[in-house]
Parts: C-alpha cells; sequence; structure tokens
C-alpha cells in the first residue's frame, strides 16, 4: 500500500496520521446519524477536534473522505473472504461462510455503504468502489458448484449488501442469508 499524503503532497507525520484518522473516525459515525446529504465539511471537522483548513490538509472534499472509507470496507471484505476460504472454494459451505463473512463486514461498515450507495447513482469513482467491495463475494459465487447468471448476481449482491447496510435482526440476517444461497444454488 503506497504512503498516505495529504492533498499537497508532502508526507504525514504520526500526528498527521491521527488527525486523518480521527477525521475518518468522526466522518463515519456522523454519516451513521445524519447521512450523506445533510453531511457538511465543517460538521465532520469539528467532530475531529480540528479545523476546516486542517481537513482540507488531508482531503478535498466530503467525497473524498467517503471514498477512504470506502476503500477500507473493500480492504477489509477481500480479507475476511481470502482468510474464510482457506482453500476450501466451490463448495456450499466455502460460499456459506463468504456470504457470512461478507455480511458481517458490510454490516460493520453500514453507514458508508450507504452513502456509497446513495453517491454511486451519480459519481462514477463510487460506482467503481461499490464494484471493489462486492468483487470478493462477487468471485465467491462465481465460484459456486452451479453456475450463476451475471444479472442473478448482482441481485444477491446488491440484496446481501443492502440489507447488511441496514444493521438487520439476526432473524432478517438469517432470511436474506438464507434466499441468498437459494438463488446462487448454495
Amino acid at each position: 500500500m503506497p504512503p498516505i499524503t495529504p492533498v499537497d503532497g508532502r508526507r504525514i507525520g504520526r500526528r498527521g496520521l491521527e488527525t486523518r484518522r480521527r477525521i475518518l473516525t468522526t466522518t463515519a459515525e456522523i454519516l451513521a446519524v445524519t447521512g450523506a446529504a445533510d453531511t457538511k465539511v465543517i460538521d465532520m471537522a469539528r467532530a475531529a477536534g480540528t479545523s476546516p483548513a486542517t481537513f482540507y490538509q488531508y482531503f478535498a472534499d466530503r467525497d473524498a473522505v467517503v471514498l477512504a472509507l470506502a476503500v477500507e470496507a473493500a480492504r477489509r471484505t477481500a480479507r475476511a473472504v481470502t482468510a474464510t476460504a482457506d482453500g476450501a472454494t466451490g463448495s456450499a459451505e466455502a460460499l456459506d461462510q463468504a456470504l457470512t463473512t461478507c455480511f458481517e463486514v458490510w454490516r460493520a461498515h453500514g453507514p458508508v455503504l450507504r452513502t456509497v450507495e446513495v453517491l454511486a447513482a451519480t459519481n462514477p469513482d463510487f460506482r467503481k468502489i461499490r464494484r471493489r467491495i462486492r468483487k470478493p463475494l462477487a468471485d465467491a459465487i462465481k465460484c459456486s458448484p452451479s453456475p450463476t447468471p451475471v444479472e442473478l448476481l448482482n441481485v444477491v449482491l446488491a440484496m446481501v449488501s443492502a440489507t447488511a447496510a441496514d444493521n438487520p435482526t439476526p432473524k432478517a440476517r438469517a432470511a436474506v442469508l438464507n434466499v441468498a444461497l437459494k438463488a446462487i444454488g448454495g
């Protein structure tokens, strides 16, 4: 992974990395409460205990922060699915594990995923990161015992990610995972 650099291109020190992390963390918390449309840079900066000028040293705008959070979600999804697969690809059990793992990772990043979905409607950068977030599960489904048409694959991915982002009850979670498994023949 390349080193993190602020907007002006210089290297970030330890304190700068801490400030950047605070901005990311508090933005995720704000998104959980207010959503993307009502999230302003000044609110993100104040919640992180810094000024808008400092915010702009690390991020160009609100969307840059959300993209950074989405990249984290994509990395965590890929790592979790890779760790879960453990060479057991192609089986119904491996598919069930991949679905469950993605669901849990996506649930932890629910506010960010909801924001990505909203912004993907108008921004190609968010459509690209949405594909990257869903790719590990899509790859696991493609290795499932029965072939899955691409249209059905997209429906399953959208259903699982949207439900996970809405922080469902355990009963709703189980129902969605069962529907997804049945739909893809797992």
